[in-house]
């Protein structure tokens, strides 16, 4: 899939793009690898189906690398503390793979907060603008986030609108 940046000179094509990943979707990772099963039935994923983590998945095996900020990994990790003991330590340890696997970037409280976007998005979302602001391309189902990303000229793809696309298709 090609990423397009908005730019002064059109739109610029990205082939493989390396995606800054936002809490949502680290949680669809999370628990679809551990169990498909799972997805429709955690609270913080009602709004996924188990084809969206496949779709996920298509889009991370594309990409050129995954990018996480220490912010989306501790809101993540809050939210796989649910369940049984031994469901807790099976999600964060599946947490911790996917962040050895990726690249992690540390943005200040302090650079993250001093963003206009931090007043309206919180500190996590005005994180993830800094990280694709440098180069990443921001993959988010988060509606305020990616209006912003596009205010801004930042490059990004609106999961639920590819997930939309990928299901109209598959219905043709």
């Amino acid at each position: 899939m090609a990423v397009c940046f908005p730019s002064s000179s059109g739109i610029v094509p990205v082939m493989r793009p390396r995606y800054v990943i936002d809490t949502n979707l680290l949680v669809l990772l999370v628990i679809g690898t551990i169990d498909r099963g799972r997805i429709e039935r955690h609270k913080r994923l009602e709004r996924f189906r188990e084809s969206d983590f496949d779709l996920l998945l298509n889009l991370l095996a594309e990409s050129s690398g995954v990018i996480f900020t220490p912010h989306v990994l501790a809101e993540t990790s809050n939210f796989l503390e649910s369940g049984t003991e031994a469901d807790k330590a099976r999600n964060l340890a599946i947490l911790a793979e996917f962040a050895k696997t990726g690249e992690e970037i540390h943005v200040p409280a302090s650079e993250a907060m001093d963003r206009p976007e931090y007043r309206w998005l919180g500190l996590t979302d005005a994180g993830l603008l800094c990280c694709a602001s440098g180069g990443g391309v921001l993959l988010s189902v988060d509606g305020r986030l990616l209006h912003e990303a596009a205010v801004l000229g930042v490059g990004f793809v609106p999961f639920d609108v590819v997930s939309a696309h990928r299901a109209a298709a598959e219905r043709l």
